[in-house]
């Protein structure tokens, strides 16, 4: 999550990290970067800077923007009734489907929101509206039905990963502790890379300090493949911080932990 004092150049890269995630090949030369920060910017955000541009307006134009792109797909794919249609189309637009493609861009990283923000799934859903209304300004239909059709196969893959690392924390049998030590023994008993702690943003002041850890895990799925697994905690100090991520780790992988 983005507060106030992070660095704005921080946030264009990492939006422009994001749209890279979820189009490759997309040109960002011919994207409007302010689109995107609107977008991912919530309404409470208003109270630490009431000039701030919130995600209200693409959240409504996304709305309609994801129901076209979803009932277009299901007109053409099947010979279902209106009725039949319109529950399909709701099995795919709901704040519970939509979280989950939030939380496959890991947008809490990157959405700028008040200190103490509480997420919710309705939150979440409301976000991803959002972006795809900055998306439609920015590109075509074409290519937004591709992306939500990819962002679709995505989520599904990270789904069949979550499966499968659940089952194997529970035949690792890992005993609750301080997060840090629970994240270090999960990886060592995977024998996986060690995890990479990196300050990557101290803002406040000298008294006030506040310090942003990104915690990253290489976890290798049962394919070989590399997973790449992001969190990021913010404190007063680096030990917090360091905890913050370890703990967020946790939440993010369903790994036991102790409250410290």
């Amino acid at each position: 999550m983005f507060f106030i004092n992070d660095n704005e150049l921080i946030l264009k890269q990492k939006i422009f990290q994001l749209l890279k995630k979820i189009k490759s090949d997309i040109d960002l030369s011919k994207i409007n970067i302010q689109n995107f920060i609107e977008a991912l910017t919530h309404s409470s955000y208003k109270g630490i800077d009431p000039n701030s541009r919130d995600y209200e307006r693409f959240e409504f134009l996304g709305d309609s923007v994801l129901n076209f792109i979803v009932a277009d797909k299901i007109f053409h794919e099947s010979g279902d009734n209106a009725e039949k249609m319109t529950e399909k189309r709701k099995q795919l637009i709901n704040n519970k489907y939509l979280s989950l493609i939030f939380d496959y861009l890991e947008l809490e990283s990157i959405i700028i929101v008040p200190p103490n923000f509480k997420l919710s799934e309705k939150i979440k859903g409301d976000f991803i509206e959002a972006l795809f209304g900055a998306l439609y300004i920015n590109l075509s239909i074409p290519e937004l039905k591709k992306i939500w059709e990819n962002l679709q196969l995505k989520k599904n893959q990270d789904k069949i990963f979550e499966e499968e690392t659940s089952k194997i924390i529970q035949e690792l049998k890992l005993k609750p502790k301080n997060p840090i030590s629970v994240v270090q023994e999960f990886t060592d008993k995977l024998k996986d890379e060690k995890p990479e702690y990196e300050l990557i943003l101290k803002s406040g002041t000298d008294h006030e300090p506040i310090y942003r850890i990104r915690l990253t895990l290489k976890i290798k799925d049962q394919n070989g493949e590399i997973k790449t697994i992001i969190t990021e905690g913010i404190g007063n100090n680096l030990k917090k911080a360091r905890f913050e991520a370890a703990k967020a780790m946790c939440l993010k992988l369903k790994l036991p932990y102790e409250e410290v």
